[in-house]
C-alpha cells in the first residue's frame, strides 16, 4: 500500500501547514520543468508527490486514508527490538544492583566512622575518670584502671581518609552521570529504530541534527 506521508516526508500526525510546505518544496524540487535531476524519475516522484499531496490535503480523504493503514513492521526489526529491549532491562537491572551496592558501602563506612568515633569518646572519658588513691604511709596504692568495653577499638581519623572519602564521593557521581547519559542513549537508540518513533523524533522534534551525528 502507498504511504503518502513517506512520500511527502512528514510524519502521520503532522499539520496542514508543515503538509502544503513540504508539498512546495518537493514539488518545485522534482517539477520536470524545473528539475536538475534525471527528467524521467522526476516526472514518476513528481505524479506520487501530486497524488499524496491529493489526498492529505483534503481533510475527508485524509481521515479515510489513515483507517487503511496498518504498520508494517519487518519481522526481523520486530524481533531485534525485543532483544535490545530484554539487554536493556538485564543492564538496567546490572546498574540498579551496582547502585544499590554503591550505597551500602556508603552506608556502612558512615557507620565505622560513627563507632570509631564513639570508641575514641569512650577511651576519652575512661582516661580522664581514672582515680588514684594513696594512703597516709604508702603502704597500698589503690588506683582504678580505665573501663575499656571489650573489643573496643580507636583509630583517629586522618585527613587522608577524609580525603579518599571525599574522593569515593566524587567518583560515585561521575559514574552514576555516565550510567545515566548511556541509558539515555541506548533507549534512543531503540526508539529509533521503529519507523513512527523515528518520524515522531525527526519531524515533530526536529531531532534529524542529531541523529545525523550518530550515523
Amino acid at each position: 500500500m502507498k504511504d503518502f506521508y513517506e512520500e511527502l516526508e512528514v510524519s502521520k500526525n503532522a499539520s496542514d501547514e508543515i503538509i502544503n510546505r513540504a508539498y512546495k518544496v518537493l514539488a518545485k524540487k522534482y517539477h520536470p520543468d524545473t528539475t536538475t535531476v534525471d527528467k524521467q524519475l522526476a516526472e514518476e516522484r513528481f505524479k506520487k508527490i501530486s497524488e499524496a499531496y491529493e489526498t492529505l490535503s483534503n481533510k475527508q480523504k485524509r481521515a479515510e486514508y489513515d483507517k487503511t493503514l496498518v504498520p508494517d513492521i519487518d519481522v526481523n526489526k520486530y524481533n531485534k527490538m525485543l532483544q535490545d529491549n530484554k539487554r536493556l532491562s538485564q543492564e538496567l537491572l546490572r546498574l540498579k544492583a551496582e547502585l544499590d551496592n554503591i550505597n551500602t558501602t556508603k552506608v556502612n563506612y558512615k557507620n565505622n566512622r560513627t563507632n570509631t568515633n564513639q570508641s575514641y569518646n569512650n577511651y576519652s572519658n575512661s582516661y580522664r575518670n581514672i582515680n588514684y588513691t594513696q594512703p597516709n604511709n604508702n603502704r597500698n596504692v589503690n588506683y582504678t584502671q580505665p573501663n575499656y568495653s571489650h573489643g573496643q577499638q580507636y583509630r583517629k581519623i586522618t585527613f587522608l581518609d577524609e580525603l579518599k572519602y571525599k574522593l569515593n564521593e566524587f567518583l560515585k557521581k561521575c559514574i552514576s552521570i555516565m550510567l545515566t547519559i548511556g541509558i539515555m542513549l541506548i533507549a534512543l537508540s531503540i526508539l529509533y529504530i521503529i519507523p513512527s518513533t523515528r518520524n515522531f523524533l525527526i519531524n515533530d522534534l526536529h531531532l534529524g541534527i542529531l541523529f545525523g551525528i550518530f550515523k
